[in-house]
């Protein structure tokens, strides 16, 4: 009996691990998984057994304004929608969410190899949508560069800095972004 509740036990923790290392929203993987995949990878960056990576941060376009405007189900709704849009894109590749609209890809093998190609698939399904409400991602790479990276980090703040380029650039083209959107005050938020 005590062996079948110890099995018992491990399955459910097993379960709960499972559960912590999933996005309940998109089913991708978790701001958890990304931060213990960080660790491991810094850890192989140590040890110098790492050559080829590239880390894409991305950001849902618009996500507040339809929040504000449609309701946090339909919120929700987009960003299952771009999430779909992300993992389509990088097929080959992990995706984690790690914040409300914010998504990293760790780009290794086949799509490291097309990472140019891939990261322009982004943009252009993103610049298409920009007329058709569909998601709008912007996207944002930086590779590994063993002669200044000396963690995953510094690859994911380039990347980020890359990413709100690419957002400058869909605005240009008429995406919306949290600049577009509303300020507090219009609504009387901020009076005293």
């Amino acid at each position: 009996q005590i062996q079948s509740m110890q099995s018992e036990l491990r399955t459910q923790i097993a379960q709960v691990h499972g559960q912590a290392h999933l996005d309940g929203l998109t089913g991708v993987k978790s701001k958890h998984a990304y931060l213990e995949m960080e660790k491991t990878l810094d850890e192989r960056l140590g040890k110098g057994t790492l050559s080829e990576l590239a880390i894409v941060v991305c950001d849902v376009n618009g996500l507040k304004m339809i929040n504000d405007t449609r309701g946090h189900q339909a919120g929700d709704e987009y960003i299952r929608r771009a999430c779909r849009m992300i993992c389509d894109v990088f097929s080959h590749s992990p995706v984690y969410r790690v914040g409300g609209d914010e998504f990293v890809v760790i780009l290794t093998g086949r799509d490291y190899e097309n990472r140019i190609a891939l990261m322009r698939e982004l943009h252009q399904l993103s610049a298409a949508h920009i007329s058709t409400n569909e998601a709008i991602v912007s996207g944002g790479m930086s590779e590994y560069d063993p002669e200044q990276d000396q963690n995953i980090q510094s690859i994911f703040e380039r990347a980020d800095t890359h990413m709100y380029k690419e957002k400058k650039l869909l605005k240009s083209l008429g995406a919306v972004t949290r600049e577009d959107e509303p300020d507090p005050s219009d609504y009387g938020l901020n009076d005293t």
